[in-house]
């Protein structure tokens, strides 16, 4: 059995407003997390690169993903439409055994596709994060994309994810190499994760994939 993962993460000195989200100044000190496994599929996936802060009333998170061909997927089918994207994931759980945990995936252009689970891969995808509680802003350049999240810890509270100033959390990666054509219904990703979950089939939604950020 591999060891359980721990990330930690800084609080915020007080001078900084929390209704917006850190400074460059603040995250220039973080630990960024980058040693990212691709436990499945030999195709290059992008560099990414993870970072994480928290102050008395909100979490940060930010990705950096080395992708110069960012790939968006424009069906009309709402915030399904980010499956068959490239986008960044955080699964935040209640419990090691993900008898109930919550799902964030949010594409370059800042789309969130937020949903509840069971395992195993039980979805409700008509959830939906506490209302006044997330906020996204994402960038696009022409050799990255950036994606920063603003998470209200009144609703990790509410949801029951914060226990001993610790979160258990998965962190990933969806690439999408090509986006749905006519003649394919899927797009076709490769998959980056903090964790390397140790099994056969591509699947994030099981407990190996998941470590702790640890609020310091």
């Amino acid at each position: 059995m591999q060891q359980t993962k721990v990330y930690s993460i800084r609080k915020i000195d007080g001078d900084e407003p929390s209704t917006a989200f850190p400074s460059n100044n603040s995250w220039k000190s973080v630990e960024s997390l980058q040693a990212f496994h691709q436990p499945w599929g030999q195709e290059k996936c992008p560099e990414i690169l993870f970072k994480a802060l928290h102050d008395d009333e909100y979490l940060y998170l930010k990705y950096v993903v080395q992708d110069a061909n960012v790939l968006l997927y424009e069906g009309g089918n709402g915030k399904m439409d980010v499956t068959q994207s490239d986008r960044v994931e955080i699964f935040l759980s209640a419990d090691p055994q993900l008898q109930t945990y919550y799902c964030l995936e949010i594409d370059p252009s800042g789309r969130i596709l937020d949903y509840s689970a069971s395992y195993h891969r039980v979805f409700d995808y008509q959830w939906t994060w506490p209302d006044g509680h997330i906020f996204v802003t994402a960038d696009i350049g022409s050799t990255d994309y950036q994606v920063d999240i603003r998470i209200s810890k009144q609703s990790l509270n509410q949801l029951g994810l914060i226990h001993n100033n610790a979160l258990c959390a998965g962190i990933y990666l969806g690439h999408c190499v090509a986006l749905p054509d006519k003649g394919k219904q899927n797009a076709r990703l490769n998959w980056l994760t903090w964790i390397n979950p140790l099994v056969e089939d591509p699947d994030f939604h099981v407990p190996s994939s998941f470590g702790i950020l640890e609020l310091t």
